[in-house]
């Protein structure tokens, strides 16, 4: 029942990307659009169809001792979100404020969002933990994930959902579209710093990994 409810919801969470862009462009055939909005179907379906389903039920009804609310973060994020798809959609259809991003780095932005899709796609298969709230999983034996990229970074999903919220105005072809989403960036930075804080204070072996694993988001800068 909880794999079928989130297919469901990635289905309808890939529709209403595709309905935003083409209500707020007013017409159909854009340029790109059809391949963006067909790029975040694929990841969406196959990322609810192939999330292990103990990870489904953490991330949909999260354990005791979240340090956040799981409603208001979803309410936050669909909001920027929307918002940008929204400007994106307007810009390039009608209103041509800043849809002057060359082909070139639109090209190189639909690459940054598949690498960033395919990045959360294998944290979250590295990390069994990988909760929608920031909490320590006693009840799940929450232990240190050391494999996949997060033997590179501490923090590989945020860099991905990073990448994915820059790499979007670039595939869709407006630069204005960079301001709503490009908040996801300070946002995420900030949630970040809270999340470490309690892993270091309360996860047995955090601050030895962080001692190893020297960067948070990206090799060698930061």
């Amino acid at each position: 029942m909880r794999r079928a409810l989130a297919i469901a919801i990635a289905s309808a969470a890939a529709w209403s990307n595709a309905w935003l862009l083409y209500v707020s462009a007013g017409r159909w055939g854009l340029p790109g659009f059809s391949a963006y909005a067909a790029l975040w179907a694929i990841f969406l379906v196959f990322h609810a169809s192939t999330t292990p389903s103990d990870l489904l039920r953490e991330r949909f009804t999260p354990g005791p001792g979240a340090r956040e609310s799981l409603l208001a973060a979803a309410l936050l994020t669909a909001g920027l979100w929307s918002a940008h798809l929204y400007v994106a959609g307007a810009d390039v259809g009608k209103l041509h404020w800043s849809d002057s991003v060359p082909s070139i780095v639109r090209l190189l932005g639909f690459g940054l969002l598949t690498a960033s899709f395919a990045l959360l796609v294998w944290a979250t298969r590295s990390n069994p933990f990988f909760s929608s709230v920031i909490r320590i999983q006693r009840e799940r034996g929450h232990g240190v994930a050391y494999g996949g990229p997060y033997r590179f970074v501490r923090h590989p999903g945020y860099a991905a959902v990073i990448g994915i919220a820059l790499a979007s105005g670039l595939a869709l072809g407006s630069w204005a579209s960079l301001l709503p989403s490009g908040l996801a960036a300070p946002l995420l930075v900030w949630r970040l710093r809270r999340e470490e804080a309690v892993l270091r204070a309360e996860l047995p072996g955090y601050v030895e990994y962080a001692r190893s694993v020297r960067y948070r988001l990206l090799p060698g800068v930061w």
